[in-house]
Formats: structure tokens, sequence, C-alpha cells
């Protein structure tokens, strides 16, 4: 399991459903280290496929940074609110599963 704190908006909160798969473009960089919720928003991603940065970075080994590939697609397992947080669990999927995940309830 790894993590990331994000202060996001309630429009952008919104934009997320339970069954959705979707792609980030970009790097995603996450922590195995689960502490306090910094922010408002909280994403879990169950993935085995993140690299861990801190190994090549020694300055960020107190925070365990890793990073997922670009281009990686996530399945929405479940959304989480309480109060003024919440928190999103995601399954890391490989490309050549979407359609298989898309058919699948977890």
């Amino acid at each position: 399991m790894y993590y990331r704190d994000s202060q996001l908006s309630n429009s952008e909160i919104q934009k997320y459903a339970v069954g959705q798969i979707f792609r980030s473009q970009t790097f995603v960089d996450v922590s195995n280290f689960a502490g306090k919720l910094t922010k408002n928003s909280r994403f879990i991603f169950a993935t085995n496929k993140a690299a861990p940065l801190y190994q090549v970075n020694p300055d960020t080994e107190k925070w365990k940074l890793h990073t997922i590939n670009a281009n990686s697609y996530f399945k929405v397992l479940d959304i989480y609110k309480k109060d003024d947080k919440t928190q999103f669990f995601l399954l890391h999927i490989p490309a050549n599963g979407i359609d298989f995940f898309r058919n699948t309830v977890l």
C-alpha cells in the first residue's frame, strides 16, 4: 500500500466514482509512510509497481518516496468520507487487464 495526500476542491473530489477506471498521464509520487492525514484527501494505492526513489536520493528516505509510472491505470475501489476528509482506495491495474477489471466487481 502506498499513500498520497492532496488538497482537492469539492469539484475535483466529485470527479471520482467507485468502479471508475482512469489513466494517470504523469508519474505519481507516493509514499509507503501512512502517517497522519496532512490534506483534505488521501489516495491509497494498492500496487506492486512503485519504484523506490528514496534509494536513489537518500534525502527523501524520511518519506520513503516512491513513484508509479506515467500512463498507469487505476480502478477506484472505494471512496470513504468523514467530515471534510475524503479517502480514495485505488487498485493499480495493467493496461492489458482493463477489460477484465472493467467487468469485475472487487
